[in-house]
């Protein structure tokens, strides 16, 4: 069974850095204190859901300490990937009143995303209507950097899927954002590749 335990000792495994993981380390302290157990093996899915409000309620009035725990919390479940009912508690943290905290929470997605795209491509949709520009604009440059990941044929088809409507708009933006997209030189690249594919297929210039 999934517990808090084991999103951590997932998110240990995919070896982030020293201070990360120290951050990780303590933010499982402090969900523990929120949520009222007393060890993270205690958490399971019948109280995920409830973890950001926990920590909300927790830290009162310092919204932006709440905040910062949030965001670690999310990059965790970033990690893992919104599954296991950790989908849940996600939920929550993409509709937090803080837009840094949404953003910061979809672009989380990366890790997993590059992993197991299709995973990512139902919160990806989600933006489309979004009145929250930023919102889409992070969800076209993780479109791009996942493309650059290695899965040029999944996104290439799944691109091809929204070429009607809203679809055509964010494929627009993916376009436009391609060079936040590029990381180092075999990324640069792919994402080049992605450019004249877009180019040719949609007649952007």
């Amino acid at each position: 069974m999934q517990t808090l335990q084991t999103l951590f000792d997932y998110y240990k495994d995919t070896t982030p850095s020293k201070g990360k993981l120290k951050e990780a380390a303590n933010v499982l302290i402090h969900i523990c204190k929120a949520v009222r157990v007393s060890k993270p093996e205690d958490i399971g899915p019948d109280k995920f859901e409830n973890i950001p409000h926990a920590l909300d309620l927790f830290y009162g009035i310092h919204k932006e300490k709440a905040a910062q725990d949030k965001g670690i919390f999310a990059e965790m479940i970033g990690r893992f990937g919104p599954r296991a009912g950790w989908e849940k508690p996600f939920e929550k943290l993409l509709l937090d009143a803080d837009d840094n905290l949404r953003q910061f929470s979809l672009n989380a997605l990366e890790f997993c995303g590059s992993r197991e795209p299709s995973l990512i491509i139902p919160y990806i949709e989600r933006t489309f209507q979004s009145k929250d520009i930023l919102m889409r604009t992070v969800a076209a440059i993780l479109i791009g950097k996942i493309y650059c990941s290695g899965h040029s044929a999944f996104i290439k088809s799944v691109i091809l899927q929204w070429k009607e409507g809203d679809g055509r708009l964010f494929i627009q933006e993916i376009y436009s954002n391609l060079r936040f997209s590029q990381q180092n030189g075999i990324q640069n690249e792919a994402c080049r590749s992605l450019k004249n594919w877009l180019q040719q297929e949609f007649n952007f210039s």
